[in-house]
């Protein structure tokens, strides 16, 4: 009944139903981390929107750390650790790894926007 044709990959797979409720409440407050961050990160951008560049600049900590830990959970946590790991690439029904790219994606692009350097004009 597993959906691993040699079952030589059951062995990852998680059955104590509390480590697979604790992974996913580590994924839920990572995810809230990560919006809190983000949160933060735009109020201090708005609150520099007309500040000179140099304030602007170090305003985008809390956002840069923000997108950093959402890269982090979607490359790490979802592609590396859930499609390479546990292969959830195998299965149609639990297969993430699409979304999980694109949402990394998203993510570095926006990132790799932000962290360039404003300057004065």
């Amino acid at each position: 009944n597993s959906i691993y044709p040699d079952s030589t990959l059951t062995w990852r797979a998680i059955t104590n139903p509390r480590l697979h409720h604790a992974f996913y409440w580590c994924i839920i407050a990572w995810e809230m981390l990560t919006t809190m961050l983000c949160w933060i990160g735009v109020f201090q951008l708005g609150k520099n929107w007309r500040s000179p560049a140099l304030s602007f600049n170090l305003a985008k900590t809390f956002i840069l750390l923000g997108l950093l830990s959402a890269d982090l959970l979607w490359l790490i946590g979802f592609l590396c650790i859930g499609s390479e790991w546990f292969a959830m690439w195998q299965t149609e029904r639990w297969n993430g790894q699409p979304i999980a790219f694109e949402m990394f994606a998203i993510t570095t692009l926006v990132f790799l926007l932000v962290r360039q350097p404003d300057v004065e004009l």
